[in-house]
């Protein structure tokens, strides 16, 4: 009897300490260690009136799927909407796998709560194993407002004075959970110039090479004819 009621308690300290183990790590790993430091920003503008607000420094935790995250950015005057959010890899500004951030207005008011001030809140599950260590941005289209120009928005962020970023584990409803929340304000904040890829360099000298050849062509055609 004594034999079988200390299997038993056995048995029921291994299971519980199986779920201590495995509970806690699918809560924890699910979204951008925050940076030790406030994130350089670079501000990518486009001609139609938005921009992109990259934040850098970031890096993943390793996430699967049923596990979710949170971003949020908090508006300025000089910006009337934030349209979309994602997380990028930090070498080749591709968004990375797994992440699908949409709009939440449970995230925007779960960081208001935290951090009173104009949050617009973004969360995504995770569809897929995201490994742990990758460098990443934390990147934010945003809609200008009317006449805000490049400099504008630079000194503007530069001045904000509080919190900008946020970023933190989610529950299924965008609830930030605290577990590893950075809020942070801008660190330097620089306007950047897009760069020719790979294949735009690769089509721009084909152009250059066709064009050539038809002033080459033509100068030829031009020349007289020595009798």
């Amino acid at each position: 009897m004594r034999m079988f009621t200390f299997s038993k308690i056995i048995l029921t300290l291994a299971l519980t300490g199986m779920l201590l183990v495995v509970s806690p790590i699918g809560q924890v790993q699910a979204c951008a260690v925050p940076p030790p430091q406030p994130p350089d920003i670079w501000i990518l503008f486009h001609g139609d009136g938005t921009a992109w607000i990259i934040f850098h420094g970031y890096s993943t935790f390793g996430a699967g799927p049923g596990q979710f995250c949170a971003c949020a950015f908090n508006q300025i005057p000089e910006i009337t909407a934030v349209l979309a959010a994602q997380i990028v890899d930090n070498a080749t500004q591709q968004p990375i796998a797994g992440f699908n951030f949409q709009p939440n207005v449970t995230t925007s008011a779960s960081f208001n709560g935290l951090d009173p001030g104009n949050w617009a809140g973004f969360s995504s599950d995770v569809s897929q194993a995201i490994p742990p260590g990758l460098s990443v941005d934390v990147q934010f289209l945003v809609e200008l407002a009317p006449g805000v120009i490049d400099s504008a928005l630079v000194n503007a962020l530069e001045d904000a004075g509080g919190n900008v970023v946020g970023t933190d584990e989610a529950d299924n409803m965008g609830n930030s959970t605290g577990a590893h929340l950075g809020l942070f304000p801008p660190g330097s904040v620089m306007k950047v110039i897009p760069t020719v890829s790979e294949w735009g360099l690769i089509v721009m000298m084909l152009l250059l090479l066709t064009a050539g050849t038809i002033i080459f062509g033509r100068v030829r055609q031009r020349r007289p004819v020595a009798l």
